[in-house]
């Protein structure tokens, strides 16, 4: 699930498309059932796209329907062979001495599917057929060596519970290619440095060198007091305590002094042009701007930065303006950016 402020409309992937020289956006979304999100096509035929996903029976559909010529469908688990030896599954199943906080099984959504006696990814993900695991399991650092993928560009996580698992089996790839991330991250879980929790999460993408840019949460009410669905699905409700959230997360490649600090990402001009797309297209035209901007050197003059940064001027200011205009018109009369301005 992506976060609100999806654009589906971005400037910069359609000014760049058919430029040879930025080479393919390799991209994986790890958790696909229901099909890769329509903004990653934004990339057009430089998207190089796969899904993975543990049902059988929907990866067999999103195939059979799959047009674009970049993606693919793979039916497998994703995580990390070594994953046990970090959280031990004797003390994870412990709920004492782990001291679980989590709290999913008290929600209204529960207590609807209970009610139902249905299972929600047999309903909605998998149509009512009989759920069908496969038994492939795969490391995304292994996966990407085995393709002969030249390093990921994106990845997106969705496995409702198993996240930080397949971060931990991509950890290479974060490291040193991947410029944005979208992940699903619980708020609750086992007390423990690896457990699939956002603060675990957070420092395992910080050690990588990506930063948090936009969080969106997710709210569930208890069962005890049932509130209103946020849609037609038993799932989050308007009320209620938050649950999870869906994380956003990029390279900071404005900041000048990136290279001293995560020596192991090598900054490329192709690298700041996908991570400004990504940008955009997950609702932060300004932080595209600063990227451009401080990045310009290496852009220019293969790159026209100047019309990249107009593409990204908010019409607030007066419809037209090019990047220039509108920074000058900020720094001459800042008030013109305040509610009762505007």
């Amino acid at each position: 699930m992506a976060t609100s402020r999806i654009n589906s409309n971005a400037r910069l992937p359609r000014l760049l498309e058919g430029d040879q020289s930025m080479g393919h956006s390799y991209f994986v979304d790890v958790g696909c059932s229901g099909g890769i999100d329509g903004h990653w096509l934004q990339f057009e035929e430089g998207l190089r796209g796969v899904g993975f996903d543990p049902l059988i029976t929907e990866v067999e559909r999103l195939r059979a329907q799959n047009t674009i010529p970049g993606l693919k469908y793979e039916d497998a688990f994703v995580g990390y062979s070594e994953y046990e030896n970090l959280l031990p599954k004797a003390f994870k199943e412990n709920t004492i001495e782990n001291k679980n906080n989590q709290w999913f099984e008290r929600t209204s959504a529960r207590a609807y599917t209970r009610s139902k006696a249905m299972s929600y990814e047999q309903a909605v993900f998998n149509r009512g057929a009989e759920l069908v695991y496969t038994d492939r399991w795969i490391d995304l650092d292994q996966y990407c060596k085995a393709e002969g993928m030249p390093g990921l560009d994106f990845l997106k996580v969705d496995t409702d519970g198993s996240d930080i698992i397949v971060l931990l089996g991509a950890r290479e790839q974060l490291t040193r290619f991947v410029v944005g991330v979208e992940v699903e991250a619980q708020f609750t879980g086992e007390h423990h440095p690896y457990s699939n929790t956002l603060s675990n999460i957070d420092r395992l993408m910080r050690e990588a060198g990506l930063t948090l840019v936009d969080l969106e949460t997710y709210r569930y009410t208890r069962a005890a007091l049932p509130g209103r669905f946020q849609y037609d699905i038993a799932a989050q409700t308007t009320q209620g305590a938050t649950q999870w959230g869906e994380a956003i997360y990029a390279r900071d490649l404005a900041d000048p002094n990136y290279e001293k600090k995560y020596p192991l990402f090598r900054i490329t001009p192709e690298a700041v042009l996908k991570l400004a797309c990504f940008y955009e297209i997950y609702g932060l035209p300004d932080c595209a701007a600063e990227v451009l901007v401080q990045r310009r050197a290496i852009l220019e003059p293969k790159w026209n930065v100047a019309a990249l940064l107009d593409a990204l001027v908010w019409p607030g200011l007066g419809a037209g303006m090019t990047y220039e205009q509108y920074i000058k018109a900020f720094n001459e009369d800042p008030d013109r950016l305040m509610p009762s301005r505007l």
